[in-house]
């Protein structure tokens, strides 16, 4: 009985060894300056008016509230993800708005996450 236990807890250890120590993906190459204009051209478009630095912009103001002034500002935050960025924009939270592909379409919606996503430090490989 106690082999059963031991092999099969070697078998379950085995099977979620590669799953947590596989590398990381490799970080994403470095976003062209034409992408960053872009996506900044479309977030002054469609999301300043709310997001940009500064009092009366009911979305940085919530933020602040919710977040803190460090998260408050998207254009500087260093933690959004182009997946948080499009869940956000697609389905909204709190007071935002879901924004449908009509009125941002996914290929300006993904030039303004490489926009906000620039700030981010490149991914750490996992130790395999």
């Amino acid at each position: 009985m106690r082999r059963t236990i031991h092999a099969l807890a070697l078998v379950l250890a085995a099977a979620w060894m590669p799953t947590t120590l596989q590398a990381a993906a490799p970080p994403a190459p470095p976003v062209a300056a034409a992408d960053i204009a872009a996506g900044k051209s479309l977030f002054d478009r469609w999301c300043a008016e709310c997001h940009a630095p500064g009092h009366g912009h009911p979305g940085t103001q919530q933020l602040e509230r919710l977040r803190g002034a460090k998260l408050a500002e998207l254009e500087s935050r260093p933690d959004l993800t182009a997946a948080l960025i499009r869940y956000v924009v697609r389905n909204g939270q709190n007071a935002m708005p879901a924004y449908r592909p009509s009125e941002i379409s996914d290929a300006g919606l993904e030039q303004i996450s490489r926009y906000l996503g620039r700030n981010q430090p490149p991914a750490k490989p996992r130790r395999r």
